[in-house]
């Protein structure tokens, strides 16, 4: 059993990352309004770190050499996208997304970003700042992105409905 941070006070942890031989675990403070960010070489001993942005952290990756987190404030304001080469020094990037985003991934040469929504809403960037994108209907209230053999998936846990679905796609539009 791994312990828990120190001084976590309580956070809530959504998502954990492992790169360049370093694990990184974020998510929110006690009342899911302000980012917690921790970072360990080993698992047991970690360092808290400041991503330079307001709101709950929603994930976290490790995708094309560097990790990346995403996430915003709960009132549906702008959303974040920070990364970090080394999980200890973050950059808040300056980004066009008009809504928080739940999941982040990197494949067909672009950054992609989702909200949650009926539908969803799925952004991409080709530098992680410049997004441009919008509502997907085949996506109904789905959260997740990944790039899984050549492919973008979308999914949504079941989260609202009874029954998860899942949708792919090969060209980042024309979700089947």
């Amino acid at each position: 059993r791994t312990p828990r941070p120190a001084g976590d006070g309580g956070n809530t942890f959504r998502s954990v990352a492992f790169g360049s031989g370093t694990f990184v675990i974020g998510g929110s403070n006690d009342i899911d309004t302000e980012p917690v960010l921790f970072s360990s070489t080993h698992g047991t001993g970690w360092t808290s770190r400041d991503p330079g942005v307001n709101g709950p952290i929603r994930e976290l990756v490790f995708e094309n050499g560097e990790f990346m987190a995403c996430g915003g404030p709960n009132s549906l304001d702008s959303g974040f996208v920070i990364t970090s080469s080394n999980g200890t020094t973050w950059t808040p990037r300056t980004t066009t997304l008009s809504l928080p985003p739940y999941s982040i991934t990197f494949g067909l040469g672009k950054y992609y970003a989702m909200t949650p929504g009926v539908p969803s809403s799925v952004f991409s960037s080709e530098d992680g700042t410049s997004w441009t994108g919008g509502t997907v209907p085949a996506l109904q209230n789905h959260r997740q992105i990944r790039f899984f053999n050549g492919r973008l998936v979308s999914f949504d846990l079941g989260s609202f409905f009874p029954d998860s679905t899942f949708r792919t796609t090969t060209h980042g539009t024309n979700w089947e």
